[in-house]
Order: structure tokens, then sequence, then C-alpha cells
């Protein structure tokens, strides 16, 4: 018997049905090799529609298209490390001080869309590359949470309206 789950009523008929065009069998082992077959897989289901939470969104304006938007999780653990060396390097006395009043390094959860909200950051990326003479662009940044399983892109796809075609992504600038 197959592991997989299986829907309980007659979508279950329309999985065999797609899978015997193919030439593939959902329930019988077709070599024997029963680790590499589809019946030893375990299977579940995952929600068609998912509500992100703790949404957030901003607007921002930049000019600098070579200019990051958004600090990684790279450069808030090198901001740490450089406050760390500062803190190091100064006398003892403000030494004590220091260390009973750790520098305030806002750590937060990786999100879903890799892009984790800092305030700090926000005034300086939007001075960056700022001149009179380039145009000012929008720039619109996002941060929410999904469970396992769900895929940032596919929630963004969905909140633009765009595809996610290879051949549309080529024209693309970006």
């Amino acid at each position: 018997s197959s592991q997989a789950l299986f829907p309980g009523n007659e979508v279950a008929e329309i999985y065999h049905e797609m899978a015997k065009k193919d030439g593939i069998s959902l329930t019988e082992n077709a070599h024997g090799v029963k680790e590499f077959s589809i019946t030893s897989m375990k299977g579940g289901y995952r929600r068609v529609f998912q509500k992100p939470i703790d949404f957030e969104w901003e607007l921002m304006t930049y000019t600098d298209d070579s200019a990051s938007l958004a600090e990684t999780d790279l450069d808030i653990l090198s901001k740490g490390k450089l406050t760390e060396a500062k803190v190091a390097n100064e006398p003892a006395a403000s030494s004590k001080n220091s260390a009973s009043n750790p520098p305030d390094c806002k750590m937060e959860e990786p999100l879903a869309t890799s892009m984790p909200t800092s305030e700090t950051r926000l005034e300086e990326n939007k001075s960056i590359g700022s001149s009179d003479t380039l145009p000012s662009k929008l720039a619109v940044k996002l941060a929410f949470t999904l469970p396992a399983s769900s895929y940032a892109t596919m929630a963004i796809r969905e909140l633009l309206k765009d595809s996610t075609s290879v051949a549309y992504q080529k024209t693309l600038d970006c």
C-alpha cells in the first residue's frame, strides 16, 4: 500500500488518471528499488491560499539603482562586530559603561522576503546616490512572514499580478 496521502474523494481519481497518462502508477512499484519508488514516498497537503502574517509595507525613494534598499543579516552582524571592536579599543572606564549598556543592535528574525526592516538603515539609504541631476525613483519595501512550504516569490507575484515565467523575467531591467 502507498504511504503517500491521497484525497478521500473523487480528486484522488483525477491524480491517478493524470499519472496514468504519463505511464506512471501511484500505487505500484515500477522497478525493484523500493527506496526510489513513488510508492515509498510520504506526502501531505499544502494550503491553496495562505495569508501572510506581520505584513508591513513602506514606500521609499531612491536614485541609485545599485544602492541597497534593505539591510541584510550580514550587514547587521557586521555592524555589530564593528561596534564591539570600537568598544574594545576604548579606555577601561568607558568599557565598563558599554558592558552594562550593550550597543543597540536590533536583531530580527529572517523574514520570507529576506529583507529585515531597519529604520536606521532606511534613513541612510534615502540619501544614497541622491542627486538633483538624477530622476527620483519609487520602490516599495515589503516585510512579511509565511509558514513553511510557502514562497515569498509567489506572494509577491500575486501582489504585483506579474508573471514569473522565464520569458517575462528576461524582459525586466532589474
